[in-house]
């Protein structure tokens, strides 16, 4: 993590001790990488723990229920995982995010999303001897899928922003 630097926009939360800008810019993460294989929410996390301390973001359990216990017996989706989510923005914990990745794992699996894919290729060498491993980066495809999936998150962010915003505005009624 000692080449890890944030986003923008968390560095702008943790100067200006907006932690409720924080939590949206965690949550946009985990939204970005929903099965965590690239490491941004616990390097984000890691990060802010380092510079500000635990306190900064960590909140005491509200023992409230954890979907992935209550859920075990029956198929997960992704309305639990938004849910998961909603949860964990609402109270910033170890459980919570733990729940979050539990619900992840379910659904999206472990695998990497969009990782460098390559491709081995054997030649003999001059003499008919010895294959020699040449890889061939497969860059332009893998990027063509990444900024696919890029739009993808947008669009799903602002689908979670469109529904928490109605939410508000029926809680104000």
């Amino acid at each position: 993590m000692s080449n890890f630097k944030p986003n923008n926009l968390v560095k702008e939360c943790i100067n200006n001790k907006d932690i409720k800008g924080l939590k949206g810019a965690l949550v946009g993460i985990i939204l970005s990488d929903r099965n965590f294989s690239k490491g941004y929410f616990d390097n984000t996390v890691s990060y802010i723990i380092d510079n500000c301390g635990s306190d900064m973001i960590y909140e005491k359990f509200d023992g409230e229920d954890i979907l992935s216990v209550n859920i075990k017996n029956s198929k997960i989706t992704e309305d639990d995982f938004a849910e998961a989510v909603y949860n964990l923005k609402d109270n910033f914990c170890q459980e919570r995010i733990n729940d979050v990745k539990a619900i992840s794992k379910e659904i999206y699996g472990n695998k990497a999303i969009g990782a460098n894919k390559k491709e081995v290729i054997f030649t003999e060498d001059k003499d008919g001897n010895n294959p020699i491993k040449k890889q061939i980066s497969h860059q332009r495809e893998v990027n063509q899928k990444e900024e696919n999936n890029s739009i993808k998150v947008v669009v799903g962010i602002a689908v979670v922003a469109a529904i928490a915003v109605a939410i508000a505005m029926k809680a104000m009624k």
